[in-house]
């Protein structure tokens, strides 16, 4: 069970980092009045990545699919991250107005 364990912490360690990132651009898109990015985010990391994960790497690797599982999920969101990131910076470097209440 320890060498189970051990091989699933050095996984999702090396995907620690990139949480960062997820976390602070889903931020940023509810801050900024982007909730569609920012549930498409949120969901990306538990959802929209990790369940076609979890069906599909043990297949493939057996347990270890199973322990890198969320790591993968963390790397494809984080690069949704950035994507989405690029896309909300982009916007407010147009001077874009955000949208408000008022306007809705």
């Amino acid at each position: 069970m320890v060498d189970i364990g051990s091989v699933a912490l050095r996984w999702q360690m090396a995907s620690l980092p990139l949480c960062a990132v997820i976390m602070y651009t889903n931020m940023m898109m509810q801050t900024t009045r982007r909730p569609v990015q920012a549930n498409i985010l949120a969901a990306a990391r538990s959802g929209i990545f990790f369940i076609p994960l979890i069906l599909l790497l043990p297949r493939r690797f057996g347990l270890m699919g199973v322990q890198m599982c969320q790591t993968w999920s963390d790397v494809l969101s984080f690069v949704l991250a950035v994507v989405i990131a690029i896309g909300g910076f982009r916007t407010m470097g147009r001077g874009a107005p955000i949208p408000s209440e008022s306007t809705k």
